[in-house]
C-alpha cells in the first residue's frame, strides 16, 4: 500500500492549495462457484484532505473524521452490500487544502487506500492498495482559485456544473 497524489505538474510537496483530484480503479472477484469469497468487504481509507467515495458508481460516505496528523487514522467502511462477482469499480474524490484550518492540520497530499476480504475464520485478506496502478486526473470542474472564507476555514467551494 502507498500513498498516491500522482501530480503531473509538480514534486509530491508542490502541490498548489485547493488541488482536486479524482482517483479510479477497476477490480476483479471471483465469479465461480468453486471460489468461495469472503463475507465482508472492507474498506480502509484516508485522505489528507478530504474525500468521497464511490463504489460501482453508489456512493458509500466521505471524511475524514478530524484527527491530530501526529496519530494518523483512516475511516473504516463496509461495501459488502454494493460489491459483486466480476468487475468493480473504486472511484474518489479527493481534495487537498494545502494549509491548516480551525478544522484540519497541513499534511502532504495523499490518498491511502485497502479493500479486505473478511472470512468468518480467516484473518483479513488484501485484495486492493493504494498504488501507482491507480488512474489519477486532476477534477477540473472545481475552481481551485476559490478564496479563503477566513483564516480559520476553508476555501469556497466552486463548482462547474
Amino acid at each position: 500500500m502507498k500513498i498516491i497524489w500522482h501530480e503531473a505538474d509538480g514534486e509530491y510537496f508542490d502541490v498548489s492549495n485547493n488541488a482536486f483530484r479524482r482517483f479510479r480503479k477497476d477490480f476483479v472477484l471471483p465469479n465461480s462457484a468453486n471460489e468461495k469469497g469472503p463475507a465482508i468487504y472492507q474498506v480502509k481509507i484516508a485522505c489528507s484532505g478530504k474525500y468521497l467515495l464511490y463504489v460501482n458508481g453508489t456512493y458509500i460516505g466521505r471524511g475524514p473524521a478530524r484527527y491530530d496528523r501526529r496519530w494518523p487514522q483512516y475511516d473504516v467502511l463496509d461495501i459488502s452490500d454494493v460489491v459483486r462477482s466480476g468487475s468493480n469499480t473504486i472511484a474518489a474524490l479527493c481534495w487537498y487544502q494545502g494549509y491548516g484550518t480551525g478544522q484540519s492540520m497541513v499534511s502532504p497530499p495523499g490518498l491511502v487506500f485497502e479493500l479486505n476480504g473478511l472470512g468468518n475464520d480467516d484473518p483479513p485478506r488484501p485484495i486492493l492498495v493504494s498504488d501507482e496502478s491507480w488512474k489519477s486526473s486532476k477534477a477540473l470542474a472545481f475552481n481551485s482559485g476559490a478564496p479563503r472564507i477566513n483564516g480559520r476555514q476553508g476555501i469556497m467551494e466552486i463548482f462547474d456544473a
